[in-house]
């Protein structure tokens, strides 16, 4: 069963503060983008998230980053 990739961004950006505005921002290019890829090329941009996420956040320090970190592996938010 896969993901969808949207829902799980959408999940995410729920839990960053507003003032992270940059990564915020990124996510949204990145769900923009991901409605106009083909079936086959989503792990791109699936790796593009993570990449992301590890860059802005790294080791999560903070509640938030841990349930960003819990959504994006599968362990809360959408199936």
């Amino acid at each position: 069963m896969s993901r969808n990739l949207s829902e799980v961004i959408d999940a995410i950006s729920a839990e960053i503060p507003d003032t992270e505005t940059a990564l915020l921002a990124d996510l949204g290019r990145i769900k923009q983008s991901v409605a106009y890829v083909a079936p086959e090329g989503i792990g791109i941009w699936w790796r593009e998230t993570q990449k992301l996420l590890v860059n802005e956040i790294g080791v999560p320090k903070h509640d938030w980053q841990w349930k960003v970190a819990d959504i994006f592996v599968g362990e809360a938010g959408p199936k």
